[in-house]
């Protein structure tokens, strides 16, 4: 249980991917569109990645089964039930791979990272 409130549950997918599984809702287009995360990630699933607060992740280093091929992935949003994370709530660094890091009080979420393959 502690685990859980100190981590959040990662999913990485491509937008076309997440919505097939019936997780992703979007609505509008290109630099207007919003995102939502539409059902709780199941505790069962291999593809959830389990990332601890204030700790980095690779994009890279995800499940190549949702990302949809392989390539380098470009990180288009971090999505939650409410839409997307703000700004505030995680840092992104850029160097050979792009590493992400949640802040404390996302502990215990459900996000997924939608992204593209280049």
């Amino acid at each position: 249980m502690k685990q859980a409130q100190n981590s959040v549950r990662l999913l990485i997918g491509t937008e076309e991917t997440l919505k097939q599984k019936k997780l992703l809702e979007t609505s509008g287009f290109l630099w207007l569109k919003s995102y939502r995360l539409v059902k709780d990630l199941s505790a069962d699933t291999s593809l959830v990645v389990i990332v601890p607060i204030d700790s980095s992740f690779a994009l890279e280093s995800a499940p190549q089964e949702l990302v949809g091929g392989s390539g380098s992935l470009v990180l288009e949003a971090l999505v939650f039930h409410r839409g997307k994370l703000k700004e505030h709530e995680y840092e992104i660094a850029k160097k050979d791979s792009t590493f992400i890091t949640f802040k404390s009080f996302l502990g215990g979420r459900d996000i997924l990272a939608v992204v593209e393959v280049k």
